[in-house]
C-alpha cells in the first residue's frame, strides 16, 4: 500500500495556526498583555459604556463629556465597550486582540490564495507585521485599520469581476468601517486596489487592439465600482480635514536617518534590543525576494495587474521620505508609514512564481524569524503583566467614584530587582488605566480625553492637562505636576494619588521634590505594594 504524502499546502496549514498560536500565546498566557495606550483604551470604553448606559453619569459628567464628532478613529472604542457589556475587563481586551491577530493573519493568507495559491508560504513573512511598533504602543484603531484594509483587498479580489449592487454595497460598508477605524487603513486600501485595477488596465493594452477594446468597458465599470466603493468614506475624510485642518510639521529626521530605519525595518522592534536582528533578517529576506523577482520580471517581460502593486510600492516609499513630521493631528508618521512600503510588496510578491528551492528557504527562514521575535518578547510580556499586576493592586484601597492621578516614575516599567522591564516601548506611561475598567474612576492621566479624536473629551474647565501640567507636564520623566494649583483653579479635589517607581533615580529632580511637598503638606501614605513600587497617597480632610 502505497505511503501517503502531505501537501506543501497542508503543511503550511498546519505551520499557519501553530504560528498563530504562538502568538497568541502571551495574550492568553498572562493576566494582562500590556501595551503602550492599550489600559486607556480599555478604560475610556468603559467610561463610554457607562454614558450610554446612565451608569455613574453623574460622576463622569462633572469631568467628561461625549464627543459629538463623527472621528475617524473609534472603532477600537465601541468594540471594546461592546465587549464590556458581558465580558470582564481583562476578557474583553484579550478576546480584542484576538480578533486583530486573526483577521490580520487570516486575511492576507486569504489575498494570497486568491491571487496565487502556490504562494502560501509567503504567509511567513507577513505574520511578523502583526505584531508592529505601534500596535505595541496600543494604537488598536491604526492596526485595526491595516486588517480592515486587507478585508478591502480581499473582497475587490473576490468579486471585481462580478460586482453587482449587493457586493457593492458589501464593498463600501468595508470600505466605510475602514474609514471609522483608522484614515491610514483607508487611504492604503484605496492605493492598493486602484493599483490593481490601474495594472488591469494598462496590462491588456500592451496586448493590442483587440484586446484594448475588449476591455475597455469592463475596466471604466472597474474604476467606477471603486469610486463608488469608496465615496462615503471619502466625503467624511473631506469633512474631517476641513474641520480639523491638515497643519504639518516638519520632519526633524533626515533623508539617511530614514533610510537606516527603512532598510533596518525599525519598526518592528518593540520590546527588547535583539530584535533588530529578526527584524533585519526579515528585511534581508524581502530584498532578495524583491530583486529575484524583479530580474524574472525584466528577463521574460511576463505582466499582470498584480504588477500595479509595484507601483503603488514605489509610492508609498517615496511618501515614506518626504512625509512630514506630523499631519492633521497625527504624530509618529516615520514609525506609522515605515512598513506600509513592506507590506504593498509583500502583496506583489504573491503573484510571483518561485521554485521549490525558493520556497523551502523562505519557509524555514520565516519561521525562524517569527520564533526569534516570540522568544525575545514573551518572558518580556510576562515580565510587564506581573508589574502590572502590582501597579494596579493600588486599587484595593481606592473606593468607586475617585479621581485619581497616577504618576510614572518609569515609563518602561521595573522588575522588582530594579532591572527595566521594556528596553524600547513606554508600555507603563498609562497602566495604572486598568484600575478604571472594573470600577468608576476618574483618572487624571486620561490623554485622550485632551486630544478631541476619541469619544471622551475633558471639560475645559477641568483639564489636567491645562491646569494640573507643569515642568514637561504628566507623561514627563518625571513628571510635573502642580496639584494645589489644579485643585485652585477647577474647585475640584484629587482624592488620591499613585506613583510607580518612584525611587533614588529622580529623587533630586526639581518636580519630584515639589510633588513630595505637596503630598507631605496635603496627603497621607495609605498604601505600599508589595516590592514598593507602587504607593498610595490619600487626601487629607480640608480644614
Amino acid at each position: 500500500m502505497p505511503q501517503k504524502r502531505f501537501s506543501f499546502f497542508q503543511i503550511e496549514t498546519v505551520l499557519f495556526w501553530l504560528l498563530i498560536g504562538l502568538m497568541l500565546f502571551p495574550i492568553w498566557s498572562n493576566t494582562y498583555f500590556l501595551t503602550g495606550d492599550g489600559p486607556c483604551h480599555l478604560y475610556n470604553s468603559k467610561v463610554l459604556l457607562d454614558f450610554i448606559t446612565g451608569t455613574d453619569v453623574d460622576f463622569y459628567s462633572e469631568y467628561y463629556v461625549l464627543n459629538r464628532n463623527t472621528e475617524p478613529n473609534w472603532f477600537s472604542h465601541l468594540s471594546l465597550a461592546f465587549l464590556l457589556t458581558f465580558l470582564t475587563d481583562r476578557m474583553a481586551e484579550k478576546v480584542f486582540l484576538t480578533v486583530y491577530v486573526l483577521l490580520f493573519g487570516l486575511l492576507i493568507r486569504g489575498i494570497i490564495r486568491l491571487i496565487n495559491k502556490q504562494n502560501t508560504f509567503l504567509i511567513l513573512l507577513g505574520l511578523p507585521f502583526i505584531f508592529h511598533h505601534m500596535f505595541q504602543m496600543g494604537f488598536f484603531n491604526y492596526s485595526y485599520g491595516f486588517a480592515f484594509c486587507f478585508l478591502g483587498i480581499w473582497f475587490w479580489l473576490k468579486c471585481h469581476q462580478y460586482m453587482t449592487w449587493p457586493r457593492l454595497m458589501v464593498f463600501a460598508f468595508i470600505n466605510l468601517l475602514t474609514y471609522f477605524t483608522h484614515p491610514i487603513g483607508f487611504l492604503l486600501s484605496g492605493l492598493m486596489i486602484g493599483s490593481m485595477a490601474m495594472g488591469k488596465l494598462v496590462v491588456p493594452l500592451l496586448g493590442g487592439s483587440d484586446a484594448k477594446n475588449a476591455t475597455r468597458s469592463d475596466t471604466l465599470r472597474s474604476f467606477g465600482n471603486i469610486i463608488l466603493g469608496f465615496l462615503p468614506g471619502i466625503l467624511l475624510m473631506m469633512e474631517y480635514l476641513m474641520r480639523k485642518g491638515l497643519h504639518p510639521k516638519p520632519n526633524p529626521d533626515s533623508a539617511k536617518y530614514l533610510y537606516h530605519e527603512l532598510i533596518e525595518l525599525t519598526s518592528l522592534i518593540n520590546l527588547h534590543e535583539n530584535e533588530k536582528y529578526a527584524a533585519m533578517a526579515l528585511s534581508i529576506l524581502f530584498g532578495t525576494l524583491v530583486l529575484t523577482a524583479l530580474i524574472g520580471k525584466i528577463r521574460n517581460r511576463i505582466w499582470s495587474m498584480y504588477d500595479g502593486l509595484f507601483g503603488a510600492f514605489l509610492l508609498m516609499v517615496l511618501l515614506y521620505f518626504i512625509q512630514p513630521g506630523a499631519l492633521a493631528g497625527a504624530g509618529i508618521l516615520s514609525k506609522r508609514l515605515q512598513f506600509i512600503p513592506y507590506l504593498v510588496v509583500f502583496l506583489w510578491l504573491a503573484h510571483i512564481p518561485y521554485n521549490h528551492q525558493q520556497k523551502r528557504v523562505t519557509t524555514v527562514v520565516g519561521i525562524s524569524i517569527i520564533i526569534m521575535f516570540s522568544v525575545l518578547r514573551i518572558p518580556i510580556h510576562r515580565f510587564a503583566s506581573d508589574a502590572v499586576e502590582e501597579y494596579v493592586s493600588a486599587n484595593t484601597v481606592i473606593p468607586s467614584r475617585s479621581t485619581v492621578l497616577p504618576l510614572s516614575f518609569s515609563h518602561n516599567g521595573k522588575t522588582p530587582a530594579g532591572d527595566r522591564i521594556s528596553q524600547k516601548v513606554w508600555l507603563f506611561m498609562h497602566a495604572f488605566d486598568y484600575s478604571g475598567t472594573d470600577k468608576p474612576l476618574v483618572l487624571f492621566g486620561n490623554y485622550e480625553a485632551n486630544t478631541g479624536y476619541f469619544p471622551i473629551i475633558w471639560k475645559t474647565d477641568k483639564n489636567p492637562y491645562t491646569y494640573l501640567s507643569k515642568g514637561g507636564g504628566l507623561e514627563h520623566q518625571p513628571p510635573g505636576v502642580g496639584i494645589m494649583n489644579y485643585e485652585s483653579s477647577t474647585k475640584s479635589r484629587i482624592d488620591y494619588v499613585v506613583t510607580w517607581c518612584l525611587d533614588e533615580q529622580f529623587m533630586e529632580h526639581p518636580n519630584t521634590l515639589e510633588l513630595l511637598k505637596e503630598l507631605t503638606a496635603n496627603y497621607e501614605l495609605i498604601f505600599t505594594s508589595k516590592h514598593q513600587l507602587t504607593r498610595v497617597y490619600r487626601r487629607l480632610a480640608s480644614e
